[in-house]
């Protein structure tokens, strides 16, 4: 959901392929490493049956998720940019605080949507988690086949690109579904 979020706040912000000012690459960097902390405490705690740093709990596991999700929204919007456009911006794709500002608040009213546990509210979020993993996917396998086949930086607005992201949700879907009959035969369940 934090990337579904970072991606709706910088993709209207146009073909800008700059990097992120140093206070935000610090501000990625810090929730990568909190997410691996976090993360890493979660699988170890559950492995040995014990707490190793700290009891894990699922509201450390949202937020520490939302904030790997802004960071791969930024990193995967830079990457895109970086990689399509024949013709791009080079100022900063986040000039200042204000779209992470936007971010951070549309994080907050969704964490709080997910406390108050609604079944319809959870079952929206539960879609939407869903639609931003096949999205970060498409988009990664889009960015893949335009390199592979040696057409970085050749179009100049959507419309061209649709092809490879065409190519890019077909591979993604197939990357799914082998992962899940992988799943099926190693655990007998989807």
């Amino acid at each position: 959901m934090g990337a579904l979020i970072g991606l709706i706040f910088l993709f209207p912000l146009g073909k800008k392929a700059g990097l992120p000012p140093h206070l935000v690459i610090a501000l990625m960097v810090f929730f990568i490493v909190a997410w691996l902390v976090d993360g890493a405490n979660s699988f170890f705690s559950d492995l040995m049956y014990r707490v190793i740093l700290y009891p894990p709990n699922n509201t450390l596991r949202l937020l520490t998720g939302f904030g790997m999700g802004f960071s791969i929204a930024i990193t995967l919007a830079t990457l895109l940019n970086n990689t399509i456009w024949q013709i791009q911006d080079r100022q900063l794709l986040i000039r200042n605080l204000y779209p992470l500002l936007g971010m951070f608040i549309t994080g907050i009213l969704i964490l709080w949507g997910i406390s108050i546990k609604n079944e319809i509210l959870m079952t929206i979020f539960a879609y939407l988690s869903i639609g931003s993993v096949v999205l970060l996917l498409c988009l990664l396998h889009t960015i893949m086949w335009i390199i592979l086949l040696k057409k970085e930086n050749t179009f100049n607005q959507w419309q061209d690109v649709i092809p490879f992201l065409s190519l890019g949700l077909l591979s993604a879907t197939v990357q799914i579904i082998l992962l899940d009959i992988l799943r099926f035969t190693l655990t007998g369940t989807w």
